[in-house]
């Protein structure tokens, strides 16, 4: 059994909240719950019950998380609020928090909520402490001096000299004293870590007889800080004073915000904060009359190095990057991380003159080599650069024009570029694509080419892929790399992935009824993975085409398993229970490690093909393919090369000891009746290995 927990649910699906009751689960909880969607409905739940928490999405049909407060708000309970919610956007959050809410998470982030509560509980715990204090100093004056010596609140009484004429034990152990007598003897309390605070009480006290929760930094006997709520009473000459210790409330209140507003990794700014700043930023700039510029840097390569050097260096190389841009930059700039190996810094006062300038001393500083475990590691990145108010004149604008020409500096040999709107990605007309995508399933417009896959060894196909394309009406055959990134965008990727899945177990069914017995590889995209209903509509697939597990393969990338490390593992247990394969597409781009792959019930894994491609010129790109192959084997895993063009890269890989490959070379992606005569009269230009 968990620790109980009574959660109120405020949200209009159930899907949804039964993700995050599993989160509260799978993080020791056993929580006790009612969903609710309307503002009569929670209403009702808190008349009814007393509640520990309560979780709500931002926005629903009939209610939404800021009438939900509200509601909260007119019963004056002290409930922890979260906001958990796919929608919400940083700006809306922020007055979501100002209106009451403790905290907001993504749905798609789920691993922060049970840390996000424990903190909260805390605190919920504190203050009811703090409310119980406050009442038994308001008991009566006969009672004061038993209440006093058991009291957890410091208690005193001293002159307006500051001579102590009373302290209890509590006020001793708060500020580090053996008792209360050897406070007596060294004088004031409390001892203020600014005069001025104690002068200012005396001239309250003096003017109104008396001051409650006032908030004060005091020293203990070491001189160590203490950060104290005090309540006062001035009668003639006598001052009566209550102090409560609230230091591990502000420092858990420093921390929490710290957390909220700076990367954990190399503590420069996060996004939030960044934002913030350019908003003030802007504010300044249209009262002075003054250019501002915003440049966001993406290092090059960096999932390489990552890949070859282990985590533990790539997270040693982001910290020292981020400390040579805050060494190069003003006091007044802001350098950020955004996540990844992606940064921001925001110049004040600058334009594109001094923004390129200091791009350009920026990637001069970054030439110098990174010592990383005794290695020297040589980085380059790209910049983009966005100017207000010529780009834009909020922050969304503003770094998303930025990060547009990053984008584009990937492709310029300087590695710097400055915006121009025409090198938006989301043209007008990818907007229509992106709703003309969402009828194309139904319209029929898709289809599927098949990619095989041969076993280095024997020469003998052991597989196929099946690859998605679009026939649009006006634009003819449209590549994934132009669409896939739209339905991910829209939503509609779910439904694509289930397309394909039918389609090609459809025809591995035809396949195996013509005596061509060969397995299909499917990509499974996050969104799918993610899915609760996944498992019951691969099953449902399966039977509905009497095609054999074991002749399904699912590809999924690096990205998408550290997207959510242990839902990924727990989905693809699952799915290898029922006798699917799983591959790991595209390795060698992301931030996994092999180490974490062996734990992953999966039995092959592809190299990108942007090693593979390079692997006769690059040596680099050779050695890392050979590494790869190597520690795989190790790790009792297959190797797949893809992108294999050329005869050469076919020898090396065979050399490397690689044990399948697929590329140009072998074969394009063809039709099915293509692959079927493909498989039938199969001739091997490049011989068996």
């Amino acid at each position: 059994m968990g620790i109980p927990l009574r959660v109120l649910i405020v949200e209009d699906s159930e899907d949804d909240k039964e993700l995050v009751l599993r989160e509260l689960r799978r993080g020791g909880y056993d929580p006790v719950h009612e969903r609710v969607d309307t503002s009569e409905a929670m209403g009702m739940a808190l008349d009814q019950q007393t509640w520990d928490i309560i979780i709500s999405d931002y926005s629903m049909p009939n209610f939404n998380a800021r009438a939900a407060l509200e509601v909260l708000k007119a019963r004056a309970l002290d409930i922890p609020f979260i906001i958990v919610s796919g929608t919400i956007g940083e700006e809306t959050a922020v007055a979501a928090m100002k209106a009451g809410a403790n905290d907001y998470l993504m749905k798609g982030n789920l691993a922060r909520l049970v840390p996000a509560i424990e903190r909260e509980l805390r605190d919920a715990e504190v203050r009811r402490g703090r409310e119980k204090a406050e009442e038994a100093f308001k008991a009566s004056e006969s009672k004061f001096r038993n209440i006093a010596e058991n009291a957890l609140v410091g208690i005193y009484q001293s002159n307006l000299r500051g001579d102590i004429l009373y302290a209890n034990n509590a006020l001793a152990r708060i500020y580090e004293f053996e008792s209360p007598e050897e406070m007596k003897s060294k004088g004031a309390v409390p001892r203020y870590k600014n005069l001025k605070d104690r002068d200012a009480l005396i001239e309250d006290l003096k003017e109104t007889g008396k001051v409650s929760n006032l908030e004060l930094e005091t020293l203990t006997k070491r001189g160590e800080t203490r950060n104290v709520l005090a309540s006062a009473t001035l009668d003639g000459e006598i001052l009566s004073g209550m102090v409560i210790d609230i230091t591990a409330r502000k420092q858990a209140e420093e921390m929490a915000h710290h957390l909220a507003y700076y990367d954990i990794l190399t503590d420069l700014p996060n996004r939030i904060l960044l934002y913030d700043r350019i908003q003030q930023a802007i504010i300044i700039g249209k009262r002075e009359n003054r250019s501002l510029s915003l440049l966001i840097m993406d290092l090059d390569r960096f999932k390489e190095i990552n890949s070859t050097v282990g985590h533990y260096n790539g997270d040693l190389l982001l910290q020292q990057v981020g400390l040579r841009l805050r060494d190069l930059l003003r006091e007044a700039d802001t350098v950020a991380r955004l996540g990844g190996d992606e940064f921001a810094i925001l110049l004040l006062k600058s334009d594109a003159e001094s923004a390129t300038g200091v791009a350009g001393k920026i990637m001069a500083r970054l030439e110098e080599p990174f010592l990383l475990s005794g290695l020297s590691i040589d980085v380059s990145a790209s910049i983009g650069i966005a100017l207000f108010p010529g780009h834009g004149e909020n922050a969304v604008t503003l770094i998303q024009h930025a990060d547009t020409a990053m984008y584009k500096a990937k492709e310029t040999e300087g590695g710097v570029a400055i915006y121009s709107p025409k090198y938006d990605r989301y043209s007008p007309e990818r907007l229509v694509l992106m709703g003309e995508l969402r009828h194309a399933i139904d319209a029929g417009q898709l289809f599927l080419l098949y990619q095989p896959k041969i076993d280095l060894k024997s020469g003998k196909t052991i597989g196929v892929e099946a690859l998605v394309r679009w026939q649009h009406p006006t634009h003819g055959v449209i590549p994934p790399d132009q669409f896939i990134a739209l339905a991910e965008h829209t939503g509609s990727i779910k439904q694509l992935t289930l397309w394909v899945l039918k389609e090609a177990l459809r025809q591995s069914r035809s396949w195996h009824q013509a005596g061509v017995e060969v397995s299909v590889a499917v990509n499974l995209s996050v969104r799918s993975l993610q899915s609760p209903q996944i498992l019951e509509q691969i099953k449902g697939l399966l039977s509905t085409w009497g095609v054999a597990s074991s002749s399904l393969r699912l590809e999924i990338t690096e990205s998408i398993i550290m997207a959510d490390p242990a839902l990924a593992m727990e989905v693809i247990k699952q799915l290898t229970a029922m006798g699917i394969c799983f591959s790991i597409d595209d390795f060698g781009t992301g931030y996994s490690s092999l180490s974490y792959l062996q734990r992953l019930p999966v039995d092959e894994i592809k190299i990108d093909k942007s090693f593979v491609m390079n692997m006769v010129a690059d040596e680099n790109s050779a050695a890392i393919v050979g590494s790869i192959i190597e520690l795989a084997h190790i790790l009792g895993l297959k190797v797949v090369a893809e992108g294999v063009e050329n005869k050469d890269i076919l020898d090396r890989l065979a050399l490397a000891g690689c044990d399948a490959a697929q590329g140009y070379l072998i074969s394009k992606p063809m039709p099915q009746d293509d692959l079927a005569v493909w498989l039938e009269n199969q001739v091997r230009e490049i011989g068996g290995y």
